[in-house]
């Protein structure tokens, strides 16, 4: 025991981190292969199920069987608890129950919360946890009951119950599963519907520090005081997420269908992509080509940081625009919202692009290689899985054995982050010298 603890204490948060998502996968991997959780009674393959635990544990939603027809009750709900553990991070729930027992964090596992999710400080890390479960707790429930309310009807109250559930925790952990085999064709269209999931995958995807800054906010403002500032962090997710459903919702209404029957799939496509929730009401194999791209962008992008969403992050993407902006206009500084951004923060977003641009482009042309499937069909699963979305144009089922250690990978990369996982990988150390400067020719 000793050994490992000072193993464990050698690692990095980065590196800790990865351990702990790469032990949940393999723990899930190992229960999911059980004939109990399996319907037809039998032992399965433990790639598949690994296959399966990841994609749940990195709430992606991409599946190589479908989850309602493939697993018995045990099963699903080993997925939902690997899904909220995902969503949530480990170490959240970690930090929840050693607040729970009266102690105090220890600096690493700080470390570690600070790695895993966007918190203020590290004087409010107890009081943000706090926060963390009490909006997970919040809008799972209310979304649960919402649904049960939809489909009680349809399913009768135990089954509406059950589903309700299921579907909250999945869509607010971004996670895309669904116990329907054709995700929710059946409800493409209905306003409703398109609401509750649509709110959930927005609150969750926004991310944990824009909750908390916004219920600070109205409180300011219920006791009639002067509220402080919005952070330039959270005017720059709601902006870019605002801008990316908007835009691509556009898009999709002009190429697929310029009618206002189109106008909720075209919106819940394009949310549910630049959220990275990963439902479909439409079949995305029938989707044309510029529409499928838009979604690979989106999906790439992603949500913003701090959240449940997957891609290299809208926030990430929008201190690139403004990279870009003052670059054009030769300024020195990269500003928003009338505050200059670290350059830090600057080299750390151009990074974390870089990084998966690298991943995406060797994962596609492995896949390319080992599956028999166009092009395109290979690239959207690439970015699919890279992003966390789970959406598919049916290739995840055909996979082969290298294709699906492929896509594990990228779906585990999409969850810690590109440069998290190269930083785990590749032991930081700071140089002690500094070389001359020198000049390269670019652009």
């Amino acid at each position: 025991m000793k050994a490992i603890h000072y193993f464990i204490r050698r690692l990095t948060p980065l590196q800790t981190l990865l351990l702990g998502f790469l032990l949940l996968a393999a723990v899930g991997g190992l229960l999911l292969t059980l004939p109990m959780a399996s319907q037809d009674g039998r032992f399965h393959s433990y790639l598949d199920a690994l296959f399966m635990a990841s994609s749940a544990v990195s709430t992606t939603g991409l599946g190589v069987f479908p989850l309602g027809g493939q697993y018995t009750l045990f099963g699903q709900l080993v997925m939902l608890v690997l899904i909220q553990i995902g969503g949530l991070g480990y170490m959240t729930l970690i930090a929840f129950i050693t607040h729970l027992l009266g102690q105090r964090l220890s600096l690493h596992r700080t470390d570690l919360m600070t790695t895993s999710l966007a918190v203020p400080s590290r004087g409010e890390i107890r009081m943000f946890i706090q926060r963390v479960v009490q909006f997970t707790a919040l809008f799972e429930t209310v979304g649960a009951l919402a649904l049960t309310m939809y489909w009680w009807r349809e399913f009768g109250f135990v089954r509406a119950f059950y589903m309700g559930w299921f579907h909250a925790i999945s869509t607010f952990c971004t996670a895309g599963f669904s116990l329907f085999s054709d995700g929710f064709t059946a409800y493409r269209g209905d306003w409703v519907f398109g609401i509750i999931i649509n709110t959930l995958s927005v609150v969750g995807a926004v991310g944990f520090f824009v909750l908390y800054e916004g219920t600070r906010y109205l409180r300011y403002l219920a006791n009639h005081r002067t509220p402080p500032r919005i952070s330039t962090h959270t005017r720059l997710a709601l902006l870019m997420t605002v801008i990316m459903i908007l835009s691509g919702t556009a898009v999709l209404l002009l190429v697929q269908s310029p009618s206002a029957s189109y106008l909720s799939p075209a919106l819940f496509q394009s949310l549910t992509a630049a959220t990275t929730t990963g439902f479909n009401t439409v079949e995305i194999n029938q989707l044309a080509d510029t529409s499928l791209i838009v979604l690979m962008v989106l999906m790439f992008i992603g949500a913003p940081a701090g959240g449940t969403g997957g891609g290299i992050k809208a926030t990430t993407f929008g201190v690139l625009l403004a990279l870009l902006r003052a670059m054009l206009h030769g300024q020195t500084d990269v500003n928003l919202f009338k505050r200059r951004i670290n350059e830090s923060t600057i080299l750390q977003s151009v990074s974390i692009s870089i990084t998966a641009v690298l991943w995406l482009v060797l994962s596609v042309i492995v896949l390319t290689a080992t599956e028999s499937a166009p092009f395109l069909t290979i690239l959207f699963e690439a970015v699919s899985a890279l992003g966390t979305v789970g959406l598919s144009m049916g290739l995840t089922a055909d996979l082969s054995v290298w294709g699906k250690w492929i896509i594990i990978g990228s779906m585990m990369i999409g969850r810690i982050g590109p440069l998290g996982v190269a930083y785990a990988l590749v032991r930081q150390g700071r140089m002690a010298y500094r070389y001359p400067q020198d000049d390269v020719f670019v652009g």
